[in-house]
């Protein structure tokens, strides 16, 4: 069922029902038990139980929020120079109007102020648009009208589809031909802002100082980014609020956080049993290096001079050492610790199912299916009259599709030679290193130059060639099999230093780019940014829109956020019998990273669009593909790189029948898992079957009701 009135129990919602923070008022969080007896769905105690128990409750919720319009939408348009072509000024002048005009139309209240190169025009969606338009795009709401009114923050992003249309009218199209500069959702006022701090800071060294008021502990309550940032951001051991990060930037990014923070809890189980591997690895390895070194110093005793220097001996331990290190990653436990990562792979994602499953009922979005509107870039170049509507469409020529496409597969064609030249070109160093020079040097020096920095190497060119196509991550796993696998033939050893190396390095571009650079770019951009130091600090307050203006643009926050995540998630699953800390390394930096993307969205970055999303969409896809990958590769590795494949397996006949063997075993494995975990709670499932029973019984009651008033007529 959904409203389909503009009042709750009588009480008028008009114009200016919405506060700053995009609720409709005051709001605490609280549960109820379903018949299954679990607490399921965290819903917003509304006015509507101030409301009941207020007399007079219309005029309070009107003083209440009378001073509180939310920006819901800004419009950026750049004032023009007279160096500008005057008939381009004025065809855009007349597209602004026209859309601006509709806006009205539609009961979008506008505003308008300038800078000294930009004029901003923000947007205000009033409660009774937003219910319209909820009704005309079917916005499904809870089915108790008072207890479970859920307005989501940014609600204006729900009708998007009628006011910014990817057509010939629409905002991103407007934006696409630099109609308008730019539009932007800003952050709400916050008190914990850096530059709102300095402006405060400066205020109390100025003649009015005593007009600075501190913040009341009623207003950092309703501080929703300082709220996050104390409750989300600073914590480092505390459950991620996925409702107040839902409500703040959208279900889609919430449902990424909600993602990541899984997987790195369940990273938890596979990190220890992978140290526990290890380190007995490491064990066995040094019991069997001191046995080798005592045997061979016992032979050469007699024939060696004595009077061997210092820097021998600490060249000798370290070569010791790092042949150590080396065979440590091969040992009895890795199959047994393969068939571990794999079946975890399975577990997680049938564990993402089912969370999945319970915030989507949460968060009512349960039944939404996104239809993905067309990009500015791919709608047409030319106009012509729909023959149905008699109206102007966009179109591409033929000719135009057949150029691009051309260009489209030249360029991706010519990449790939390039990563594969790339991967040569690491081959080649490897093998010439090894052949011309390793014969003279210490395993310390030759291990250096060939493995750890060829991996170097390797993960520069996939960090590089990774801008222009992602896929180049997998075609640089070409470089990592040899015939010549060292004097000891330790295949696994050299294959898990190169993961090892990508692992670690792959990550740190990433967490400069987040980090470094957004605060010299915001650093110097608030250099250039002159602010008056007797302003009032309020929401609507220009001089904050210029600041959030000023600050750079996420982008598509949760692509790159995937693309980083599903690729360590691959390494783990594909090679997990080559390297057993590998999730405790993948933990280490998911933790880290989802800290860092809290700070830098709260603080650093415009405030993204907030979009509705009821799953992850294709990446569980991704997801389930990598985990039939990793099975396979896990069995070639144990088969054919791994020494303990060499002791029981002589013959490649052997080695295939063991691969054959392992992927039925552990495919039927993972069948059964995924039978027995349902991927939808059977509380969640009762709840479900329960709404649907009440919609049909309201329908029948709602056409009951119907008859009888037709018959009593008759």
């Amino acid at each position: 069922m959904r409203y389909k009135s503009n009042s709750i129990d009588g009480i008028d919602m008009t114009d200016d029902d919405r506060t700053t923070d995009g609720s409709i008022a005051d709001e605490k969080h609280f549960k109820f038990n379903t018949p299954s007896k679990n607490k399921l769905r965290p819903v917003r105690l509304s006015i509507c139980n101030e409301i009941l128990n207020t007399t007079n409750s219309g005029e309070m919720l009107k003083q209440k929020m009378e001073s509180n319009k939310r920006i819901d939408f800004i419009l950026i348009r750049k004032l023009l120079d007279n160096s500008t072509d005057p008939g381009v000024v004025e065809e855009n002048h007349k597209l602004q109007e026209m859309f601006e005009s509709q806006l009205i139309n539609d009961k979008i209240q506008i505003q308008r102020f300038k800078s000294a190169k930009y004029e901003f025009i923000k947007l205000h969606a009033p409660f009774i648009v937003l219910a319209k338009q909820a009704q005309n795009i079917k916005l499904q709401m809870p089915l108790k009208n008072c207890k479970h009114i859920n307005n989501k923050d940014n609600i204006i992003v729900r009708i998007e589809k009628k006011f910014f249309k990817t057509d010939e009218e629409g905002l991103l199209h407007f934006l696409y031909k630099h109609i308008y500069h730019d539009a932007l959702v800003i952050h709400d006022f916050s008190y914990l802002d850096p530059y709102e701090r300095e402006i405060r800071q400066t205020m109390r060294r100025g003649p009015d100082a005593l007009n600075v008021k501190k913040p009341t502990k009623k207003e950092k309550q309703y501080d929703q980014r300082l709220m996050l940032d104390k409750l989300w951001a600073k914590p480092w051991f505390k459950y991620q609020p996925l409702w107040r990060i839902r409500n703040y930037f959208g279900e889609k990014i919430a449902l990424y956080f909600a993602w990541a923070g899984l997987l790195s809890f369940s990273l938890i189980i596979p990190s220890i049993f992978g140290l526990i591997v290890f380190i007995y690895g490491l064990v066995m390895s040094i019991n069997q290096n001191n046995i080798t070194n005592t045997s061979v110093t016992n032979s050469t005793s007699s024939a060696t001079n004595t009077n061997s220097t210092a820097f021998q001996d600490i060249k000798l331990a370290l070569d010791s050492s790092l042949d150590t290190v080396k065979e440590s990653f091969d040992n009895d436990l890795t199959p047994y610790y393969a068939v571990i990562i794999c079946l975890w792979g399975t577990v997680f994602i049938e564990l993402w199912k089912r969370k999945n499953a319970l915030l989507s009922y949460q968060w009512d979005v349960h039944s939404f299916e996104e239809n993905e509107l067309n990009r500015p870039e791919f709608v047409g170049l030319y106009t012509k009259e729909d023959p149905i509507t008699n109206t102007q469409v966009w179109y591409m020529p033929l000719y135009r599709k057949i150029m691009r496409i051309c260009a489209s597969t030249s360029i991706l064609l010519m990449m790939i030679i390039v990563v594969f030249i790339c991967t040569a070109a690491v081959i080649l160093y490897r093998v010439i290193i090894t052949i011309d020079y390793c014969k003279n040097l210490s395993s310390l020096n030759c291990l250096i130059l060939t493995n750890i920095l060829s991996a170097v190497l390797n993960a520069i060119a996939i960090m590089i060639l990774g801008k222009f196509n992602f896929e180049s991550g997998v075609f640089g796993m070409g470089n990592k099999y040899q015939d010549n696998c060292g004097s000891k033939g330790n295949c696994m050893a050299m294959l898990s230093i190169q993961i090892l190396v990508l692992m670690i390095a792959k990550p740190l571009p990433k967490f400069a780019k987040d980090i470094v650079l957004p605060l010299i770019v915001g650093l110097i951009k608030h250099k250039r940014l002159p602010f008056n130091t007797s302003v009032n600090i309020t929401a609507d307050d220009t001089s904050f829109i210029e600041r959030e203006f000023q600050k750079p643009k996420l982008d598509d926050f949760t692509l790159s956020e995937y693309n980083e995540k599903i690729i360590l998630y691959g390494f783990v699953m594909i090679f997990a019998a080559s390297l057993p800390i590998g999730p405790f390394i993948v933990l280490i930096v998911i933790f880290i990273d989802i800290k860092v993307d809290a700070k830098r969205m709260l603080w650093m970055f415009q405030k993204p669009v907030s979009n509705i999303a009821q799953d992850i969409g294709m990446w569980q896809v991704i997801l389930q593909f990598l985990n039939i990958i990793g099975v396979i590769s896990n069995g070639f590795l144990i088969a054919y790189t791994s020494d303990w494949g060499y002791i029981n397996l002589k013959t490649h006949t052997h080695k295939l029948a063991f691969v054959l063997i392992f992927e039925h075993v552990i495919f039927g494995i993972k069948f059964l898992i995924d039978v027995f975990i349902p991927d939808v709670p059977k509380h969640v499932r009762l709840a479900l079957r329960k709404e649907k029973y009440r919609v049909s019984e309201i329908v029948r009651k709602f056409e009951s009701k119907g008859l009888k008033r037709r018959y009593t007529h008759i």
